[in-house]
């Protein structure tokens, strides 16, 4: 089946522009965004993004650190800034890895966020660095 792409009106002659598929609709990422939210990436190295092993539709947590060097001695200070963000692409890969895709090094992670969290998490990003911590995916099984 197809899905409408825009509002169509009553007697609106339907054009096949108006219309895609449900694969078609999904490889592009405005469309993904649950309404009322934002997607918003932020870059993560090989041991950031659990060796680069999370996927499109994945949960994470956000860890963030930064360190302290205001004393003779550096602290590091890190904490659970946003737990169970939904991810949205790994670089510019927004679907999820069948079995037989090769792995893709990545360098950013795009999650989907509360509006108001996005300032926090783009100045969080700026004045230190994250960490991202998979949750287990739950696995379904057609009996």
């Amino acid at each position: 089946g197809k899905l409408a792409t825009t509002r169509i009106e009553s007697d609106e002659v339907l054009l096949p522009a108006r219309v895609q598929s449900v694969e078609e609709i999904e490889d592009i990422l405005s469309k993904k965004i649950t309404t009322g939210q934002r997607g918003i990436s932020i870059r993560a190295n090989l041991v950031q993004s659990v060796s680069n092993l999370i996927e499109a539709e994945d949960f994470v947590d956000i860890i963030y650190t930064k360190i302290d060097t205001s004393s003779n001695v550096p602290i590091v200070n890190s904490t659970l800034l946003y737990s169970k963000v939904r991810v949205l692409a790994i670089g510019q890969k927004m679907t999820v890895r069948n079995e037989n895709d090769e792995l893709v090094e990545y360098a950013s992670v795009t999650v989907e966020m509360d509006p108001k969290d996005t300032v926090n998490l783009v100045q969080a990003h700026e004045s230190g660095t994250f960490h991202l911590a998979l949750h287990r995916r739950e696995v379904t099984t057609n009996n």
